[in-house]
């Protein structure tokens, strides 16, 4: 049925509407969530490189106070050495500084941090001022080093930040490329599925227009043949059989019309004839009155009229009414024994569908 192709497209197309929106928002929020994630990792691992820094920068600091022969309490130096332990050690729980190309350089920066605690631990306990100062010296060579390590592991990081936000940025273009091309492909599939649906309804109501127009036309031999089994093809076969009735009862009428000028005929033939053959007898008596004489031609030329509407009458094809007087119909002898209605007058007092 009709109604059940329609619903089925419009059932098609928004079943693909839906998937391709569905799948729209999935891939989106995969994207946007990796972006957050990346974001919460980078700015994780700029935050414990940048403790590491801070606090190699505090023992860089206590270390040159001790060297300029300033009085320190050892104290603090010592804090700050093992604030930069747990800052190295929190380095590992950083998923960003875990990855291929910063590991080793994080695990080095890890194994210079035990010379750097000895020269401090040395330092510390030693009793010889230039023995300690020679310390001194190595823990800020250890530190300066630290240092160094450090920032190669910040510009290791900002690497790789950007490297993931262009991976993202790709994803994010290609994600934007696909749903544009989806829904370009969406648009074509959903114009050719209305196209479609289009035809099913514009290409059988354009052949019952036709017909409609074939009937108004009395043409009541046409009829429509549709291919489809729905609400249409029933409109068709209706149509159809009203045509055939159509037919059938101006055929009825036309061999009633018929079978009557047979039986006029038959009758009027006789009754002419005694007619014409008493007219011919007072032709003869009344040579000499003109008066007489045409009174005979006028019924002589009615005679012949009523012969030719009788043959008209035989010839009947078809019924075409015309008016009479007001309100009232009657038959069009030349125009219904005519078997090609000429156009514009055909249907200008067409009998009524069933009338009688």
């Amino acid at each position: 049925m009709l109604r059940r192709k329609l619903i089925l497209i419009l059932g098609v197309l928004l079943t693909l509407m839906m998937v391709m929106a569905v799948t729209a928002v999935w891939l989106l929020q995969g994207v946007l969530t990796d972006m957050e994630g990346s974001d919460r990792q980078t700015a994780d691992a700029a935050n414990r490189i940048a403790a590491v820094e801070r606090d190699i920068a505090v023992v860089e600091m206590e270390l040159y106070q001790l060297q300029m022969g300033q009085k320190r309490h050892l104290d603090v130096l010592l804090g700050a050495v093992d604030s930069l332990r747990q800052s190295v050690e929190a380095l590992d729980a950083s998923a960003v500084l875990r990855a291929p190309e910063i590991g080793p350089r994080c695990r080095e920066l890890g194994a210079q941090l035990p010379d750097f605690e000895r020269a401090v631990g040395s330092m510390a306990t030693a009793e010889n001022p230039d023995l300690a100062a020679m310390y001194n010296r190595q823990a800020f060579a250890a530190a300066l080093k630290l240092h160094h390590a450090d920032q190669e592991l910040a510009l290791l990081a900002r690497q790789h930040e950007e490297q993931l936000d262009a991976g993202i940025s790709t994803r994010m273009r290609k994600l934007v490329v696909g749903v544009t091309i989806g829904f370009l492909a969406l648009i074509n599939v959903t114009i050719l599925l209305l196209v479609r649906a289009a035809g099913l309804i514009l290409g059988p109501m354009h052949k019952l227009v036709h017909a409609s127009r074939e009937l108004a036309r009395e043409h009541f031999e046409h009829r429509v043949h549709l291919a489809g089994h729905d609400e249409f093809d029933e409109l068709a076969r209706a149509f159809n059989q009203l045509a055939e009735n159509l037919q059938a009862s101006e055929a009825r009428k036309v061999e009633m019309l018929q079978q009557t000028a047979l039986t006029l005929n038959h009758e009027l033939n006789n009754a002419l004839a005694i007619i014409e053959t008493q007219l011919a007898l007072l032709s003869r008596r009344a040579t000499d009155d003109p008066a007489f004489a045409k009174c005979l031609r006028q019924i002589h030329q009615n005679l012949d009229r009523m012969k030719h509407t009788v043959a008209l009458l035989r010839q009947v094809r078809r019924i075409v009414l015309t008016d009479y007087t007001q309100g009232v119909k009657m038959l069009d002898l030349e125009r219904s024994a005519d078997p090609q209605p000429r156009a514009g007058v055909a249907a200008e007092n067409p009998s009524p569908a069933g009338g009688p």
